[in-house]
């Protein structure tokens, strides 16, 4: 949880060639079953973040949210980067 007295978020530039590395994110992800399109997903978000552009991750039911979100976030956090995930509920 963000604690803003005691923690500071860095702020994003587009000079930072790297903020999150698509490769300690897959490390990350190797630890559960790997698809590819999990994988294409994963590499794809990271580029996106890595540009400072808004990112949305819509997969069907079943297709593994969680674990193509998870590494994500946990690399973003080391990087002391926000990040928010919504999800919704079934009516």
């Amino acid at each position: 949880m963000f604690n803003s007295k005691s923690e500071e978020i860095a702020p994003i530039s587009r000079r930072d060639s790297s903020i999150i590395d698509v490769d300690r994110v897959l490390e990350r992800y190797a630890r559960v079953e790997q698809r590819e399109y999990q994988k294409a997903c994963i590499k794809d978000v990271v580029d996106a973040l890595n540009d400072c552009s808004d990112t949305l991750i819509a997969l069907p039911t079943g297709a593994g949210k969680t674990v193509v979100f998870s590494p994500i976030v946990a690399e973003s956090r080391k990087n002391n980067l926000r990040t928010l995930v919504l999800g919704t509920r079934g009516a």
